[in-house]
Order: structure tokens, then sequence, then C-alpha cells
């Protein structure tokens, strides 16, 4: 059986956009929004104005119309929200994915589907209005999120109601119905809804991880300090990841493949993957490697059927 992340390809081989109007592929510009974001240190990450204005100069100083990124980010602006910070759980890792345009954009639907569920989740740092789609192709269902949206994009909504790839199902909201955010979509694809109604958990705490991938600082230079830092918490290592990675890079790179330093550990049942931080170097280890080892179905072994054993003494 096809892993979910290549039914999901071969559905999305083109760009498919959820933000309505004249958007281009390269109209859209890479944010980084994790702690490892120094310019984040001089911004007042609880004013959802001043983060306005930092989006603003960030796609200004780009000529970008249009930010995205935020999945796998850890990130220290959900400190200001008691939602994600309570007694049972620190949650700061993103796992969707953001889309920062202004205010009032429309909100499309990549693929036919049918409306799900949608809510208003109107606590301080939540999605706000949230509309969530059910699709299904070639028997295999899946499930979409829009979240931040306006308030009126909940009206005379109907469960179960088609649409088409490219409707509009809503507009985004601004910061004083959205869950007071910079305006943005948290788009985010579920496999599975596990009971959940109009909601669905985008930030998670690292206890709830079980593959934990960085990009940079894998190299030589006096600043690449990545290895080093999860050796530091490895119970093991996985010195084949390294050497098949540099195999595989050989065949783009040649030699210079040497120079990089990509490894992988286990560090209390996880797995952690250290990648270079070329987009290049991303595609051989993931094409080449981990698309394969985190599918359940590869056979004749895979690194996802050893998770109930990481921890054996």
């Amino acid at each position: 059986m096809q892993s979910f992340s290549e039914f999901l390809n071969e559905l999305t081989s083109a760009f498919t956009p959820v933000i309505g109007g004249e958007y281009k592929q390269e109209d859209f510009a890479y944010i980084d929004l994790s702690e490892n974001n120094r310019d984040l240190l001089k911004l007042e990450v609880a004013s959802s104005e001043a983060f306005s204005i930092f989006i603003d100069e960030y796609l200004r100083n780009r000529a970008s119309k249009a930010a995205f990124g935020g999945y796998n980010e850890l990130r220290t602006l959900y400190n200001r929200s008691q939602l994600f910070n309570n007694t049972e759980a620190n949650r700061n890792i993103h796992i969707g994915l953001d889309v920062w345009v202004p205010a009032f954009s429309d909100i499309v639907s990549p693929l036919d589907g049918k409306i799900h569920s949608f809510k208003d989740n109107n606590n301080f740092g939540d999605y706000g209005p949230t509309i969530i789609l059910e699709h299904s192709f070639y028997g295999r269902k899946f499930y979409t999120l829009y979240g931040h949206l306006s308030r009126k994009s909940l009206d005379n909504l109907k469960i179960g109601a088609e649409v088409k790839a490219g409707d509009k199902i809503a507009e985004l909201g601004d910061f004083d119905e959205n869950g007071d955010y910079a305006p943005h979509l948290h788009f985010q694809v579920m496999e599975d809804m596990h009971g959940s109604v109009g909601d669905y958990p985008g930030v998670v705490k690292k206890e709830d991880l079980d593959v934990i991938i960085t990009t940079g600082g894998t190299g030589l230079t006096g600043r690449d300090i990545t290895p080093e830092a999860i050796k530091d918490i490895a119970d093991k290592e996985i010195p084949g990841f390294g050497e098949l990675f540099r195999e595989l890079s050989y065949k783009t790179v040649g030699t210079s493949a040497m120079q990089s330093r990509a490894c992988a550990v286990l560090a209390n049942g996880k797995y952690i993957f250290a990648l270079p931080g070329s987009s290049g170097g991303v595609t051989d280890a993931w094409d080449g490697i981990l698309k394969h080892q985190l599918d359940i179905n590869h056979k004749p072994c895979n690194f996802v059927e050893l998770f109930p054993r990481l921890k054996e003494k």
C-alpha cells in the first residue's frame, strides 16, 4: 500500500493553492518563526499588531506577496497563551503549515471534498473560526483543516455540503476574531480525525513526537554544531544513516559529499535526523532514505515498526 505522503504527492503533484486570487508559487517566501530566528528576540511576540508589522516588513524586503512555513517548528510565541501552557502539557511544536497573507483573503479548497465540521474555537491563542473538509480519493479518506478564519465564514455552512477544487470556502479573519494573531491561515492535513469535530491539535508537545528532523549545521565550519548537539543527548547512534546519505549525495555532488556530517541518533525513544541545510541535501535524504524507512509498509524492515521496542531494557 502507498504511504500517505506518496498518496498526497500524487494528488497534488502541481502547485495546489489554498489562497484565492492571482498568487503564483514564486510569490511565496519561506519564513522561519521557530526559536532559531534571532529576529524574533527583538519582537514583542505577544502583540498581534507588532507581529503583523514584522511579517509585512519581511515580505517587502523579499519582494514577495505571501509567506509560508511553520511545520515542525518549536515556537516560543505560544508561551503567551494559557491554552498551550497548563498543568497537562507545554505545547510549543507547530505541526501545520502557516500561510501569511492579508486579512479577508479568500481561502479555497485545494481538492474536491465536503464539509466535515466547523467551529469557532474562541480562545486566546486558539484557531478562532475553523473549517474541516473531508476528502476521498481511490477509496482513501483524509481531512484538511483551515484555521484563523473570519466569523462570517461559518455562516450558512452545512455538514456534508460538497465543495469543488478551487471553490471559495472561507476568508481569513483579522486579529480580533482569529485567536489574536497576525492574519494567516493555519492549514493542516490529517489522515484520521480521531473523533475530533471542528478542531484538531495544531500544536503539540515534544513528547508527542516520534521523529525529529533538523536541517542545517552539519558542515565543517565553526558554527556547524548540530551533530555534536544531538550526540550529547543520544542513547544510540545510527551510523548507517550518515553512511548511506553520503553515498547518495556522492551521486549528485561528487566528492563534496564528504563535507557533510549528516547523522542520526536515538534519544529517549525518538529518532533524530540531522540533515544538511541545502534543499538538494534534504531531497536526497528524504527521497533516498527517510520516505522509505518512515513508511510502515516498507520491506523488509523499517524504522516505524521498531517504535514499540525503542525503550526496551
